[in-house]
């Protein structure tokens, strides 16, 4: 396996395992729209992974995948467009938020996200099966790939909607932020009795969303332009409809890993880095990487140990000086409620006191 082949392995599988935080913590806030963009970024980000490993070998492989490749080719198929689908149902999400002023239910556009972000995609790849070229391409490091006749009705229906998709998530994006520069006060009043969704995590996602598409934009500029230009685009016809299945199954070898397969992993770094960053996971992982170095009996001693002990003596004091003033305000409450009680005894006469008073009126 080349050197190339081992690090995609590594980026791949580091970006799953960090994406099950990022999972959880969308879970708990019901926020559908990520959790759709992590399913298609998550289940390509396998997919290629797996693929990679299998035909590693620059050599003619003796399996070509048959059975299993057809249903991951067309799995790759739904996810070109399902991915940006599922970014421009967040945005829509988020314009959604900074224009209402009640906060929104939990799943309150639940049929529209999953029509958009998965009805959508599997219908673009049955429609796109009568253009396959081949009924699907082994590439060497890469895995098993569609191939498509190149016509007007692939470019129409495969590859202008993810352009059009990025389009329009940076239109909602520069939208969401002129809304947000109008009505700062009005949204922190807003976010304040929403219990789903804070300022901070609003302006997370919406960051996540502008990165994501100034990203995504220029790829499928350049897929669309390569596309339009280097090809002469063929008549659709039922002959060409129905040899697909005909064509055999090629293998490329190949030196490198193509910029597609790189995407889905690097959105799960990314959103990674946006979510889980924040909050006491930070301060948690921090703390434990920390505790290693101290326990390192090589580098326990030197300066990098000595400063990762003072950074757990200071969490520890920290700790300590929290717990002190939740201990103490919870006596001060104790105390409140001791005097009001007295006071309510002082104030409020008794039953008993009310009647000799009246009887002392009218001796």
């Amino acid at each position: 396996m080349l050197p190339i082949a081992i690090f995609y392995q590594v980026y791949a599988y580091l970006s799953l395992v960090l994406s099950a935080q990022v999972f959880y913590m969308q879970m708990r806030a019901r926020n559908l729209p990520c959790l759709l963009l992590l399913f298609w970024v998550c289940i390509c980000t396998l997919i290629y992974a797996v693929q990679s490993a299998i035909w590693h070998q620059t050599s003619e492989p003796k399996w070509l995948g048959y059975g299993f490749c057809d249903i991951t080719s067309r799995i790759i198929t739904c996810s070109s467009i399902g991915i940006p689908a599922a970014a421009f149902t967040l945005v829509l999400y988020l314009d959604k938020v900074i224009r209402s002023d009640r906060p929104l239910k939990p799943f309150q556009d639940w049929i529209f996200q999953i029509l958009l972000s998965l009805a959508y995609p599997i219908v673009t790849m049955l429609l796109m099966i009568p253009m396959e070229s081949n009924r699907y391409v082994v590439i060497c490091m890469n895995g098993c790939m569609p191939a498509f006749y190149q016509t007007v009705y692939t470019l129409i229906i495969f590859y202008l909607p993810p352009c059009l998709l990025s389009l329009g998530g940076l239109f909602f994006v520069s939208r969401i932020l002129y809304y947000y520069w109008h009505r700062q006060k009005e949204l922190q009043q807003f976010f304040q009795r929403d219990s789903q969704l804070t300022s901070k995590r609003f302006l997370r996602l919406l960051l996540l969303d502008a990165v994501f598409f100034l990203g995504y934009l220029p790829l499928t500029i350049y897929l669309l332009v390569v596309n339009c230009k280097g090809h002469n685009f063929m008549a659709v016809n039922h002959y060409l409809m129905s040899i697909w299945h005909r064509v055999p199954v090629y293998f490329f070898p190949a030196t490198s890993i193509f910029l597609n397969n790189w995407i889905p992993p690097t959105v799960l770094i990314i959103m990674s880095i946006f979510f889980i960053t924040s909050g006491k996971w930070t301060d948690n992982v921090a703390i434990f990487l920390w505790s290693l170095v101290v326990r390192c009996p090589y580098i326990k001693n030197t300066s990098l140990g000595r400063h990762a002990q003072f950074k757990l003596d200071s969490e520890k004091s920290a700790e300590t000086t929290l717990a002190e003033r939740t201990i103490d305000s919870s006596d001060l409450k104790e105390k409140c409620l001791i005097l009001e009680r007295q006071w309510s005894k002082l104030s409020v006469p008794s039953d008993d006191s009310s009647e000799s008073q009246a009887s002392t009126k009218y001796v």
